[in-house]
């Protein structure tokens, strides 16, 4: 159910719900918790059984310092893609991520958001086309703005064949963590908290 909160501890049968769920069409799956509490490990696990089991990875790990600098999750993300699939992208939206990457020679002007947003969407595409994607995302609350606002238009619009999962700090007074991530279909995202 969407956003459904699962209150007990990550096990077997949440993952397997995920993958079952990954396999038919785009999932999500949100692992929220208190800092120290095992989060990181379950995602770390999580993204080595999905990258076994014929995965894409495109993972970022943001940290608190980094949570000011634009796009820097999203270039973590996108920093193994292929050189030759970038470089078949339209015009705005190539130059767009060359920006992001900090790749070639770009000008002072401003990166275009919707470009970078348009551009990775064609990217995930392409990827999922070939073999299942999982942008796997540690600690959503330090993501920087920019990496935010472009991962929540594409995962409204993830293709067949990509998947997310994530994992962020519960913070009571914030109310519902990471609400800005939604998918097109909300049955598809699952909430599951870790406890003691």
């Amino acid at each position: 159910m969407a956003g459904q909160i699962v209150t007990h501890a990550v096990d077997a049968l949440a993952f397997a719900e995920f993958v079952r769920r990954a396999a038919i069409g785009p999932a999500a799956l949100v692992i929220e918790g208190e800092p120290g509490i095992g989060k990181t490990t379950f995602w770390l696990s999580a993204i080595e059984r999905m990258r076994n089991d014929g995965f894409r990875i495109m993972s970022a790990r943001p940290v608190a310092a980094e949570s000011v600098m634009a796009y820097a999750s999203l270039a973590d993300m996108l920093v193994e893609c292929d050189a030759s699939l970038l470089e078949e992208l339209p015009e705005p939206q190539r130059l767009a991520l060359h920006r992001v990457l900090l790749r070639g020679d770009t000008d002072d002007t401003a990166t275009d958001q919707r470009a970078v947003g348009a551009a990775v969407l064609t990217v995930l595409t392409a990827l999922a086309d070939e073999s299942p994607v999982l942008l796997a995302i540690d600690d959503l609350q330090w993501l920087d703005s920019s990496s935010r606002n472009v991962i929540a238009f594409v995962t409204r619009r993830l293709p067949a064949g990509a998947n997310v999962i994530g994992t962020v700090r519960i913070e009571d007074e914030l109310g519902v963590p990471a609400s800005w991530l939604s998918l097109a279909q909300p049955d598809a995202m699952r909430r599951v908290r870790m406890n003691h």
